[in-house]
């Protein structure tokens, strides 16, 4: 299996997984979030909780990963359309050159599951989810099973069934 991106850091990445609507056009979302530690927080309760990669510190450990999201689109509870991108609010030089590194890498991993284990169908969001994270070495997914419940925290075992769940809600979670 490729090396990991994370590896390369010291932050331990996992994905919030949400459902979105806009425009009548319902999507799936995973984002990249980590796990804080000492340093990102001086709130101990604040300790394990998912944070967002900082998109203003270049030096963060997960910077690279800022606005990087796995998407599908859903219809009739099914997703179709899966792609891992970045969706930025600001872009430079510097942010553009980490973007590529990740898509790249992810790319390549992704591209070497595909070889090794088959292809996946594309309303397959939990087997394109798994390969990602597999790719940058998340390894934790984040949902609000209620769009006013607390996260609840699962792993690669339990993802197939909190999608099924966000699917066949009408709300699909938070």
């Amino acid at each position: 299996m490729p090396e990991s991106i994370a590896s390369k850091t010291r932050r331990e990445l996992g994905f919030y997984l949400t459902r979105q609507r806009e425009y009548d056009v319902h999507e799936i979302v995973a984002t990249v979030v980590y796990k804080a530690t000492a340093a990102d927080t001086l709130d101990p309760e604040e300790y394990g909780r998912s944070f967002n990669p900082p998109s203003d510190r270049q030096g963060h450990p997960a910077f690279a990963y800022a606005n990087f999201h796995l998407r599908a689109y859903v219809r009739d509870g099914r997703c179709f359309g899966t792609r891992y991108v970045f969706k930025p609010f600001e872009m430079d030089t510097t942010r553009a050159e980490a973007y590529v590194r990740v898509l790249r890498s992810v790319d390549r991993a992704v591209t070497a599951m595909h070889e090794a284990d088959g292809y996946l169908p594309d309303d397959d969001f939990a087997g394109h989810l798994l390969r990602v994270a597999r790719a940058i070495g998340a390894e934790y997914f984040d949902w609000r099973p209620h769009s006013r419940g607390p996260v609840e925290r699962t792993d690669a075992q339990g993802i197939r069934d909190v999608i099924t769940t966000m699917l066949g809600s009408p709300d699909g979670g938070a």
